[in-house]
């Protein structure tokens, strides 16, 4: 059965969740697949190609008069989930970023127009993960995508599943913010919360036993994974358990 995400940045967000909790990012033919899905619902919202000129000229703060008349709602059928889209210049955006980040190189051009555009659109919660998301990934700008990230973790208006995106990102860089949100995705309603929090907590292995906030408090992956393993479907407990695998093997490793 298809399920419903009732907008881009929601339709996002879960193919979002479909690109980490699979390893995309390590897997090139599975990237390119990513890329080229990301490209076909940039250019089912903006009619246009999803080349390099094209997607950076939908980062620009735009006017939103293109749109105003425009009063379809495309549905595209990404996986399992069917994508209700309301063309607008801000889900061109979000649709742009989206096939950014998953393209290479990341360069300080590009880094620039992305700044931009976080603060053309720093009201939409969605456009400034993306952007905080690339600009991370750009030594020249990482302080900034740091911030950004680290502001929409705090933000109370912003979803779990871009706070849990968020706090990912983060971890790349070592910064360990985001753990404490793990149990919150465990324990949320929605698949593509839970999975990416099974994703995130494999993000914090190599820091376990480390502290992840000011009060020293120390990240411990096993007693996460015992807690939750009884209590989430058998899908989420499969990961868990998967996790604590690698979890052993590391031990093993480093005696």
């Amino acid at each position: 059965m298809l399920k419903y995400v009732l907008c881009l940045s929601a339709g996002l967000l879960m193919f979002n969740a479909l690109v980490v909790a699979n390893d995309y990012v390590n897997d090139e033919a599975a990237k390119k697949g990513a890329v080229r899905e990301a490209g076909r619902i940039y250019e089912a919202v903006s009619g246009k190609k999803p080349t390099l000129d094209n997607l950076l000229k939908s980062l620009e703060e735009p006017t939103e008069k293109t749109y105003k008349d425009n009063e379809d709602i495309i549905k595209l059928k990404s996986g399992e989930y069917l994508i209700k889209i309301k063309p607008t210049a801000k889900s061109e955006a979000r649709g742009a970023l989206r096939v950014l980040l998953l393209m290479e190189p990341k360069t300080n051009e590009i880094a620039e127009k992305v700044l931009k555009c976080s603060e053309a659109y720093k009201d939409e919660i969605g456009i400034r993960l993306h952007c905080g998301e690339y600009l991370i990934k750009v030594e020249s700008k990482r302080n900034q995508g740091i911030e950004i990230l680290r502001s929409l973790i705090r933000d109370p208006k912003a979803d779990l599943g871009y706070k849990l995106l968020a706090a990912s990102s983060l971890t790349e860089v070592g910064i360990l913010d985001g753990y404490s949100l793990v149990r919150e995705g465990l324990m949320a309603k929605e698949i593509a919360d839970k999975r990416l929090a099974t994703y995130l907590l494999k993000k914090f292995i190599p820091y376990n036993g480390k502290p992840y906030n000011e009060k020293g408090d120390k990240i411990n992956i096993e007693e996460i994974v015992i807690s939750f393993k009884d209590k989430v479907g058998p899908e989420t407990s499969a990961e868990l358990s998967s996790i604590q695998q690698m979890l052993h093997q590391k031990s093993k490793d480093q005696k």
